[in-house]
């Protein structure tokens, strides 16, 4: 049978794999950032502007990240405070 605790460390594991989750998009943020820069520094206008549009979706992502880190810290202490 599952325990308060159990669903604490469930969390704390969620919490983790957001964690990990937001280094890789603000990996691929800065991927994102020099392919971008590379392109428009060519002249490549066109590429340069799509390239644009996927670093809004990633910050669109990293934004994301963040509100699912906040739904899991309030999930943790809505849990914890069963605990009593």
């Amino acid at each position: 049978m599952a325990s308060i605790d159990d669903l604490l460390g469930s969390l704390e594991t969620l919490k983790g794999a957001i964690d990990q989750s937001k280094s890789a998009a603000n990996g691929a943020r800065s991927v994102a950032d020099e392919t971008y820069s590379q392109f428009q520094g060519l002249g490549a206008e066109g590429v340069a502007a799509i390239l644009n549009t996927a670093k809004d979706q990633i910050e669109a992502s990293f934004s994301a990240l963040d509100q699912a880190m906040n739904e899991a810290e309030q999930a943790r202490a809505t849990a914890e405070s069963a605990k009593g």
